[in-house]
This record gives C-alpha cells, structure tokens and sequence, in this order.
C-alpha cells in the first residue's frame, strides 16, 4: 500500500479489558498473569493508529460479543 506503512503485530501489556454486550452493558475480563493484547501499528502520512487483532469468542463468553482480542503470552 503506497504510503502506508504496517509494523510486526505489537503486544500491549493489560490487567483486563472490556466488552460490550447486546444491551450496551460492559463487562470487564481479567487477563491472567503475563498475557498481553495483540495489536497492529499502522502508519500513514505522519498518523499512527493502533488496530486491536480479534478472533472469535471463547464459547463461554459468546453471550457477551462474537469477537474479542487475540490474547498473547508476553516473552518476559
């Protein structure tokens, strides 16, 4: 893509993260210990956005939203 430039996938550190469901109502999940969000950095004309990698839900949590963010093992 002219112009645009994409880096490796970036792990962002995190206690938890929030959902929301049908009704609007948030739910916070708690990551465990060492996990991480994985997120894409985009780069274009001098702007930067970071885009959060989703897949689809654990099944116990599928009542809440259909995707959720990848989760990583941080390499300590």
């Amino acid at each position: 893509m002219p112009g645009k430039r994409l880096s490796d996938a970036a792990l962002l550190p995190a206690e938890s993260f929030m959902e929301k469901d049908s009704d609007n109502q948030s739910h916070w999940i708690t990551l465990v210990p060492g996990m991480a969000i994985q997120a894409l950095l985009a780069e274009r004309g001098g702007e930067q956005r970071v885009y959060v990698i989703t897949e689809e839900t654990p099944s116990e949590y599928n009542w809440i939203h259909d995707r959720w963010p990848r989760l990583r093992k941080l390499s300590i």
